[in-house]
């Protein structure tokens, strides 16, 4: 048997390998923790007994399940193909709450890995102001996070954060925290007319699906703020030699704060051979930070600084390191047969543990040239490469792979004569419901080659390969001939993807690929609705046809409608998010999917209808008070009843008090507790009145007293005196 090939019975060769098969199947979820409606992909690997990853010998489907789909919802198969050893599934979370992923395939030990949906105590916004106070007229810049668990979270996909404020004509604010980043930036205007008198601050509120909100206050003053000093970035940087990275350079005054107009800094490296800067100036323009490229020639440390007029420098301290190199290890068969091709794999070591490296070029080498294979090969970040050899005589080989500064690893392969094997006659027939196809292209894979043919006039192509290896064919998905398009529908074997597992049990195999040519279009509308029949714009769909493999996504215009056509389409799958916020007060959570709860349904028509999709609607309801403690603020379903509350009067002092004077913002009300049907989203604050009237009473008690003293002192007095 050739390693790194199917085999069709394991009795046809006994030959062992270092290349060990797969036998198992190993799941990582990538991030294992997402805010509810958030999305991420599962790694689906095979691996070996030792848990190396084992490429496939043949094609292998994988199912993945979900033991509770409304928590995380997988892809339902993936295909790895042969040569490879992964594959990518996508996965979605739900509601809240933890669900563990299966994935299983047939002849291989099943894997599992754990993933979690959480909105309140894992994931959370962060929001700081970069200047602060800022001045009417200005803009306050501000720095939006995502945490997940105290920590910064490098989100898989886009985050959409909306950002509103306290004072009133400032419109809300949107900005996307980009897929494999934390952090966004964004600006948001103050008016000119703005009163310092009526508000000498703001409130600033940061929110997103599936995060908690964040607030932050910002000052309002007529002086703004100014920088202070320049510091270059970020603390403690280490660069690896030879490369090229960015600094930046950051304004402060006691916070992030940007230049007030035109500002240039002259820029300085103490070891301009350790670390060289690629430009000598950095201009910033109303902003309070700027990057600036530098490489790193030599590993040492050098110290980076930022001058400028008027501001004082903290300097960076740089540390070049020389590159890591990994140690390699390379697995092939220790005995092979003279004609054939085998796999083989390198694999990177940080001492005797496996790591990722690369992408990066792996050189080979063979003492032996009846051992021959490329003088390269590419890894992957993964952490391995995949190459193959052919053994052209009977003889010893030391294949050697090499890592540019790295120790070279060496093994050993014995190529030995074997007796020729039987042929086996593979026929593939392309037929579609108007007759045979010719001109069909079909792809042979078998030990490593590849061969192209295609189907003859009676629609038919033949291959011969060896009885104990198989062999992969595909087709491709439509092809147009003679101005006709055809579709493929599946194999007469019932497979249904365009690639498919050649396993001959005699000396012939016949298979037959089918198409269809007759092109019927089918409009299909989606409609998203909330409970109360209202349209739910910018709702996304998802619809796959596997059988055209169409992949389409559609969004709800302002009447929550959407619109597509499929050609003969019977058969196809549509999903929607199940938490969809639109805002940072509105949000919507699923009810149903045509006549199901869950967010996937199968749809088989061929005629026109349309498909509805069901929403609870959520209005947020902010509670606020400068002085003692609310209750009330949270997420409400429309029409749902809120009950709100703040302390009665809180004293500021043994004679002063601050009394409750009523609600203001969403709507009035004079008691300091309260309820009200949450219809839409409000906000409402607590007003307070200062009560000075035990001051008051306590002065004029004291001028009584005073006068009532004077009057006895006098009449004393008086009788003391001699007439």
């Amino acid at each position: 048997m050739s390693v790194g090939m199917p085999a069709v019975r394991a009795t046809q060769s006994s030959i062992p390998g270092s290349l060990l098969p797969p036998v198992s199947i190993r799941l990582t979820a990538i991030p294992a923790q997402l805010p509810p409606g958030g999305s991420g992909v599962v790694m689906v690997q095979l691996v070996d007994s030792d848990g190396n990853p084992s490429p496939a010998r043949a094609g292998v489907t994988v199912s993945l399940f979900s033991s509770d789909p409304a928590v995380a919802s997988v892809s339902q198969q993936v295909a790895i193909p042969f040569g490879r050893s992964h594959a990518e599934a996508q996965l979605k979370s739900g509601i809240e709450g933890s669900a563990t992923l299966t994935a299983t395939a047939d002849g291989f030990l099943s894997g599992s890995a754990k993933v979690s949906a959480s909105v309140f105590s894992d994931f959370a916004l962060r929001l700081v102001p970069m200047n602060n106070p800022v001045a009417p007229g200005d803009s306050v810049h501000l720095r939006v996070g995502l945490m997940a668990a105290g920590k910064p979270f490098e989100t898989p996909v886009g985050v959409q954060v909306s950002v509103s404020t306290s004072l009133q004509g400032i419109p809300q604010q949107t900005v996307e925290v980009q897929p494999g980043s934390s952090d966004a930036y964004v600006s948001v205007p103050v008016p000119s007319g703005s009163s310092l008198q009526a508000s000498p601050f703001m409130t600033i509120t940061a929110a997103a699906a599936g995060f908690t909100s964040a607030t932050t206050g910002v000052g309002l003053s007529l002086q703004g703020s100014n920088p202070q000093e320049a510091m270059v970035g970020p603390p403690g940087a280490n660069l690896t030699a030879l490369s090229s990275e960015f600094l930046a350079v950051s304004l402060f005054n006691g916070t992030f704060a940007p230049a007030s107009g035109s500002l240039t800094l002259d820029l300085f490296s103490s070891n301009s051979s350790v670390v060289e800067l690629k430009e000598s100036q950095v201009a910033l323009s109303g902003s309070d930070s700027a990057v600036f490229p530098v490489y790193a020639n030599a590993t040492g440390t050098a110290q980076i600084t930022a001058i400028a007029p008027g501001l004082s420098s903290i300097p960076l301290t740089v540390t070049v390191a020389a590159p890591f190199k990994p140690s390699l290890g390379i697995s092939l068969p220790s005995r092979v047969r003279s004609g054939e091709t085998y796999s083989f794999s390198v694999g990177f070591y940080d001492g005797a543990e496996p790591m990722p490296y690369g992408p990066v070029a792996v050189h080979l080498s063979s003492s032996n040239l009846n051992v021959t294979l490329a003088s390269t090969i590419e890894a992957s970040s993964l952490g391995y490469a995949v190459g193959t050899f052919t053994a052209r005589g009977a003889g010893v080989a030391n294949i050697t792979a090499v890592l540019e500064g790295t120790a070279a690893a060496t093994a050993t392969v014995l190529s030995i004569s074997s007796p020729v094997v039987a042929p086996v006659t593979y026929t593939v027939t392309a037929l579609s419901d108007s007759g045979p196809l010719s001109g069909v292209p079909v792809n042979f894979t078998y030990g490593g080659r590849i061969s192209f043919a295609a189907t003859g006039p009676s629609g038919v192509v033949a291959f011969a390969a060896y009885n104990d290896t198989a062999v992969l064919a595909s087709v491709p998905t439509s092809i147009t001939l003679a101005n006709r398009t055809y579709f493929f529908t599946g194999w007469s074997n019932g497979a249904r993807s365009e690639n498919v597992s050649l396993l001959a049990p005699g000396p012939t195999y016949s298979v037959t690929a089918q198409y269809f040519r007759s092109v019927v279009p089918t409009a299909y509308s989606l409609l998203a609705v909330s409970d109360g029949q209202e349209p739910v714009a910018g709702m996304r769909f998802n619809v796959t046809s596997r059988a055209l493999g169409e992949n389409l996504t559609l969004t709800t215009d302002s009447r929550g409608e959407a619109q597509f056509v499929l050609l003969n389409a019977s058969s196809f799958t549509v999903s929607v998010a199940k938490l969809y916020q639109p805002s940072g007060q509105t949000r919507y959570s699923l009810l149903s999917l045509e006549n199901s709860t869950r967010n996937m349904v199968n749809i088989s028509s061929a005629s026109s209808l349309t498909i509805q999709a069901r929403y609870a609607t959520y209005y947020q309801f902010q509670v606020a008070s400068p002085i003692g403690n609310t209750t009330g603020s949270g997420w409400y379903r429309s029409g749902a009843s809120a009950a709100y509350s703040v302390d009665e009067a809180s004293s500021g002092g043994p004679l002063v008090y601050q009394r409750f004077s009523g609600w203001t913002g969403s709507f009035s009300s004079g008691q300091p507790s309260g309820s009200t049907v949450v219809t839409s989203p409000e906000f409402i604050t607590a007003q307070w009145s200062t009560d000075n009237s035990l001051l008051f009473a306590a002065a004029g008690g004291a001028m009584a007293a005073a006068a009532v003293i004077g009057l006895f002192v006098f009449r004393l007095r008086k009788k003391a005196t001699p007439p």
